[in-house]
This record gives C-alpha cells, structure tokens and sequence, in this order.
C-alpha cells in the first residue's frame, strides 16, 4: 500500500507494476496525486483502494486512460464506479456496506442495491466474481444480480445484519 500525502509520482512510472494498493487519506491533493500515480502505471490489473477515514466517492475523475488492463477491483462501494467503468473490470470485491446510521451516504439505501449494482455493471467485459456486503437482505437482490451480470461465475454477498452471515454461489 502507498500513503501519497509525501510523494510526487508526476516524474515517476512504473510501467511493469500489475498489483497496486492505494490508501487515500482526508488530505489535500491526495486523490489527485494517488490518479497521477495510477496513471503511470499502465500495467495494472489488480486494484485494492482503501479510505482511510470514510469509504467515498472521488471528487474527482479517473482519467479514461488510466488503467486500461484492470480487471480486479477490491474497494469500497464509495469509488467503485470510477474504476471500474470503462475497464476490462471482470472481479468485484467490495468491502465495505452501508449501515442504517448512513441510509444515504453513497447516493443510495442499504436496503435498495439496484443503483449501485447498475453502475458496477459498466465495465467492458462481463463480471465473472462479485462480492459485496449487505445491511438489509431481500430475494429481489438476486434478482437484480442475474439481470445484470448474466455472466457471474461466482457470487458472495456477506450480510452485515444478523440474518445470514454470508451467502456463496458459484458455478
């Protein structure tokens, strides 16, 4: 993992890296200089984004350009959409869910994933892994999961409340 809160990669590349962790803290700059990173590393196929204080959206956008060969995102919910759309984005691992204390904090309800879900949809090539945390579980989530990624080899959805503890298809 990489704190950028220090660092100046605008010079630096490392055009051969294929697995990037990233920690982006509530500090100035600090998202911009963890995409000026990212951009310099065109190789990239793994990604694992972690906020230090609040899983969020980034205020900023993710250049098209930058990493053209993800294909594993493992984040938060909060900025998933920025990496994975428009990228060869095939494995999902979210890490974090919403609680009822934070009905809206990422633009939708723990209790209604179909937005969030859509917009992880938006990738270049079909979702083989998926994995995410729910606070309110409800069979229409199913669903909603078939719709949209017809594809979907393997399925984990881990519950948060105290109903099911963790549900696991694979084909």
């Amino acid at each position: 993992m990489v704190a950028f809160h220090n660092l100046n990669f605008r010079k630096a590349s490392l055009a051969s890296l294929k697995k990037a962790g990233v920690v982006i803290r509530w500090v100035p700059n600090e998202e911009q200089k963890a995409l000026d990173f990212l951009s310099k590393c065109p190789e990239v196929e793994d990604l694992k984004v972690t906020f230090l204080r609040q899983d969020r959206k980034i205020p900023i956008p993710v250049p098209d350009t930058s990493l053209p060969r993800l294909g594993t995102y493992r984040g938060g919910y909060g900025c998933a959409e920025d990496f994975i759309t428009g990228r060869p984005v095939s494995s999902i691992d979210l890490n974090t869910a919403l609680r009822p204390r934070e009905p809206a904090a990422h633009g939708w309800m723990g209790h209604d994933n179909a937005p969030l879900l859509k917009a992880l949809s938006h990738g270049t090539v079909p979702v083989r892994f998926l994995r995410f945390a729910v606070t309110t579980w409800r069979a229409s989530l199913l669903l909603t999961v078939a719709e949209l990624f017809p594809e979907l080899e393997t399925l984990r959805i881990d519950n948060q409340g105290n109903f099911i503890h963790e549900v696991v298809f694979s084909s």
